[in-house]
């Protein structure tokens, strides 16, 4: 390897959604407001990454993504505890009683990107790079995986 570079920090994904989650508790008669909002992920990170010439003009490149992913979520369980019925002596629909249970979860995976490829230097100041990508997302007790191809054109000013 020509050049080898490593280095650390902290990621922190939201999307942009409005995407929100109970409050965790004990809920009786309602359904639990959902106003807290929830990002898509967080936590450390790490990168290993290097390059190194296979010819005159051509480099070898591979640069990795390694992220510990923490999620914090709720679970909403449902539990009638008294059915409706009609009441016929005042010919009315009684609603029937239950709560709902909010518990909290807390998630965790490993998401890791792997980025081999060939960068071909036109000039000083302009290369093209092609990369086999491929990410795996490794939670608890799940897994998944797929490929990612990326091409990226690099421009010196």
């Amino acid at each position: 390897m020509n050049n080898i570079s490593i280095s650390g920090g902290y990621g922190y994904l939201d999307g942009g959604f409005n995407s929100y989650m109970a409050a965790p508790g004990v809920y009786h008669n309602e359904y639990p407001e959902e106003n807290i909002p929830i990002p898509i992920f967080n936590g450390p990170m790490a990168s290993i990454a290097g390059i190194a010439k296979v010819g005159s003009k051509v480099s070898f490149v591979f640069d990795s993504m390694f992220m510990y992913v923490s999620e914090e979520t709720t679970v909403t369980d449902y539990n009638e505890t008294k059915p409706g019925y009609w009441d016929e002596i005042n010919n009315v629909w009684v609603d029937p009683e239950f709560t709902y249970t909010v518990t909290a979860v807390s998630n965790t995976g490993i998401a890791m990107m792997f980025m081999p490829g060939l960068r071909f230097q036109k000039t000083e100041k302009n290369a093209f790079q092609f990369n086999l990508s491929g990410v795996a997302l490794i939670t608890d007790g799940d897994s998944e995986s797929f490929p990612f191809p990326m091409c990226t054109w690099f421009i010196r000013f």
